[in-house]
């Protein structure tokens, strides 16, 4: 159940911080926005704040929304803990990519939709798999935001119910480490899945420059 719950948490929780960190990136970008570049700064800036720090306001956020012990409250606290990296990961490769592919593109009479998901996301799908990767791992490992978030037992995932269970069990190191590798298995099949979109996604923008 605990193997499963980690699942419902993080699946989405890296399927909507792309769309989001994807999409914000592109508005700041090649939105044309008075301000989209300071604006892309500033966010970018807000990564040195530990995620510590945010964990109390995202608490009174969702238990005024009623959202605490809910899988949509964790997904958006993962999403928002993301996003000023997500936005600098992909907004950094979309700066390297030519204006004219949008200047084209709006000839053609796309919209700005079509432009964003026919042609910018499809061309940053290295940085995109990179983010995929990274927000995977630090979702699947966390054990404070999900052991203050989700405080109801049904629904806490592997990393918090393997914690419980340190003094729980006494001497049953078996079963403890049974949860560490159960623990440790999809991170290094994802990374071994996508270890070659992960490193090009890490040295692109280098090898670009």
């Amino acid at each position: 159940m605990a193997l499963k719950n980690s699942a419902l948490i993080a699946i989405p929780s890296v399927f909507f911080a792309i769309i989001v960190c994807s999409m914000t990136a592109f508005g700041f970008i090649f939105g044309k926005l008075k301000h989209g570049k300071k604006l892309f700064s500033l966010i970018c800036a807000l990564i040195i704040i530990p995620a510590e720090i945010t964990l109390l306001p995202n608490l009174i956020i969702l238990k005024t929304l009623n959202l605490q012990s809910t899988y949509p409250g964790i997904w958006l606290s993962h999403v928002a803990n993301i996003i000023p990296f997500g936005v600098f990961l992909v907004g950094s490769f979309m700066l390297s990519l030519p204006n004219d592919l949008v200047e084209a593109a709006e000839i053609d009479g796309c919209s700005k939709w079509t432009t964003y998901s026919k042609i910018i996301f499809p061309l940053s799908l290295s940085a995109i798999g990179s983010l995929a990767i990274f927000d995977f791992l630090w979702v699947w490992n966390d054990l404070l935001r999900s052991l203050v978030i989700i405080p109801k037992t049904s629904r806490q995932p592997l990393t918090v119910v393997l914690a419980n269970s340190v003094g729980q069990y006494g001497e049953r190191i078996t079963i403890q480490a049974a949860g560490a590798v159960l623990l440790m298995l999809p991170p290094l099949l994802v990374f071994l899945l996508f270890q070659k979109a992960f490193i090009n996604g890490v040295l692109t923008g280098a090898i670009k420059s």
